[in-house]
């Protein structure tokens, strides 16, 4: 008997699947700290608090959410970005049966209606625009969304079964990283699934959308340098660049959700012949709390 119940709770599996109910509301609450390696020196805070709330799901099991910003702040280490114009925007999420990201709208006509209203130097709003919207746009939540959710298993899991996971995520400026995901179930209390993964990356720079968005930023740029010049400086200074580090999440299985979820992911280059020089290492902690 005792053999029998523990095989059986050996065996035990878990479906870690996305819900959306109809009028669900959520807080999240979102840190993100990015460091210079090198120095030791903060390159950037950011924390927003956003309220979700699910408007409406369809039959194929997706939903479309609502949500709107009350608090936005970015300290970034120029101290240039004054990412609170985006308090009080409202904006809308598709969200697949998976919990996958559809799409996203709303963001990027928040961001230019708030820099046309600002006081900025008309030569500083193109610049602006550039980098809000890379940062905070449409697209940037999309990719930040959705990351954790497209790292769930597709099937049932018990605790220690493994799973790898593999997904691309867009980032400022045509830049791209390719994740790679080894993840396990590392325990189950009560409603409660505990995840973790490594993360591997290699980072994809797109030298030319990055001489394109130096052009968008600094208008006159390629006249000094041209666009092709400025490129193939790029491709041949930057040779490896790699990503690396870890994210738990907890997912709780009974209401669907996320409930809280952290990462640290650093980022390497070989930089002009100094190998895997680390530029940059980013934390990110997540607090979700969540309704019925």
């Amino acid at each position: 008997m005792i053999v029998t119940l523990a095989a059986a709770a050996f065996a035990a599996t878990w479906t870690l699947t996305p819900k959306y109910p109809d009028g669900r509301e959520v807080k999240s609450s979102t840190v993100v700290e990015t460091t210079a390696v090198q120095t030791g020196a903060p390159t950037s805070n950011r924390q927003v608090v956003e309220a979700r709330q699910v408007v409406r799901g369809a039959p194929d099991g997706s939903a479309t959410i609502e949500v709107t910003v009350s608090k936005f702040e970015n300290d970034a280490a120029d101290g240039s970005l004054d990412m609170g114009v985006l308090v009080g925007a409202t904006y809308e999420m598709v969200l697949a049966a998976d919990g996958t990201i559809r799409s996203v709208s709303g963001l990027d006509g928040a961001i230019r209606q708030a820099i046309a209203r600002s006081d900025l130097p008309e030569d500083q709003r193109q610049a602006a625009e550039v980098t809000m919207l890379a940062m905070s746009g449409d697209s940037s939540v999309a990719r930040s969304y959705g990351a954790t959710n497209q790292i769930l298993p597709t099937t049932p899991v018990g605790v220690g079964d493994r799973w790898t996971r593999q997904m691309i995520a867009p980032m400022p400026f045509g830049m791209s990283i390719t994740f790679t995901y080894a993840c396990a179930l590392a325990s189950v209390d009560g409603p409660l699934a505990r995840v973790a993964c490594t993360v591997s990356g290699e980072l994809d720079l797109n030298p030319e959308a990055l001489a394109r968005a130096v052009e968008s930023m600094f208008p006159g740029a390629s006249a000094a340098i041209p666009r092709e010049v400025l490129a193939q400086q790029i491709a041949s200074a930057i040779q490896v660049k790699q990503a690396s580090g870890n994210q738990n999440f907890i997912f709780d299985v009974e209401r669907g959700i996320v409930v809280s979820s952290a990462s640290e992911i650093a980022i390497s280059v070989d930089a002009q012949g100094v190998p895997q020089s680390t530029l940059t290492k980013t934390n990110t902690r997540n607090l979700i709390v969540a309704g019925p």
